[in-house]
């Protein structure tokens, strides 16, 4: 391969680096919902520490916590529908004086009637309430499976990121310790090397290839980590 298709190939990937990052810009200003330009941080990437995960975290979700307040509704509508089917007891009490009569002594008599009325209503057709009340079951139940389901999910989800940044884990231990080093120790002896004669033009580009592929290798598996640990933070600290 010659240098000026090394070259032209390094363009095409610079070429491509930019348009990712304006449309991951695009994106982000959507999100954020801003005209503004969203500037990214000009840091270098690092290895973020793996966080602890406990089932208390991951019961504070807001998928979570709105499937479980889906339950609670449901119940409630389900215990109001069966209430309706139950007598109606209807109870008064009435405390009223009435003026009467004069007596034979000229005294004014009063006589203060009270009055306790009770009353049942039974509902007369039952029939249409009840296939209400299996309705509002029905639905209690479809709530209860979705907050199963959603458990279920976030607990996958947890489970599948953690695998992968575990895995990942190990493969960034190989790179630091192991292939990075050797990376740099390739370039600097075919930089020596060429600089003195030992070796020719394509030999020195051969060799600064081959040790700048370790290094974006270890550059994405580094990203491929950290967004496997963000994903753990965003279902674990994702919290109302």
């Amino acid at each position: 391969m010659t240098a000026e298709t090394q070259l032209s190939e390094v363009r095409n990937s610079v070429f491509q680096a930019e348009a990712d990052r304006y449309v991951f810009q695009q994106r982000l200003q959507a999100l954020l919902a801003t005209d503004t330009l969203i500037a990214t941080a000009d840091t270098a990437l690092n290895r973020l520490p793996l966080p602890s995960i406990t089932e208390e975290m991951l019961e504070q979700n807001p998928r979570l916590l709105l499937a479980r307040q889906q339950v609670e509704v449901r119940q409630a509508e389900k215990g109001l529908e069966r209430a309706r089917l139950l007598p109606d007891l209807q109870l008064g009490y009435t405390n009223r004086t009435i003026a009467g009569s004069h007596g034979k002594r000229g005294i004014e008599e009063f006589e203060p009637p009270q009055e306790v009325s009770f009353g049942m209503a039974i509902p007369l057709w039952a029939k249409p309430q009840r296939s209400r009340i299996e309705a509002a079951k029905i639905q209690a139940d479809v709530a209860q499976l979705n907050l199963q389901d959603t458990l279920n999910e976030l607990r996958a989800d947890v489970a599948a990121a953690l695998q992968q940044a575990l895995k990942l884990e190990g493969s960034l231990d190989y790179y630091e310790r192991t292939a990075l080093p050797q990376a740099r120790l390739i370039i600097d002896h075919a930089t020596k090397a060429y600089r003195v004669g030992e070796i020719n033009y394509q030999d020195y580009i051969l060799s600064l290839s081959r040790a700048l592929s370790i290094q974006a290798n270890y550059l994405e598996t580094l990203y491929t980590y950290d967004r496997a640990v963000i994903e753990l933070h965003y279902i674990t600290e994702n919290q109302q």
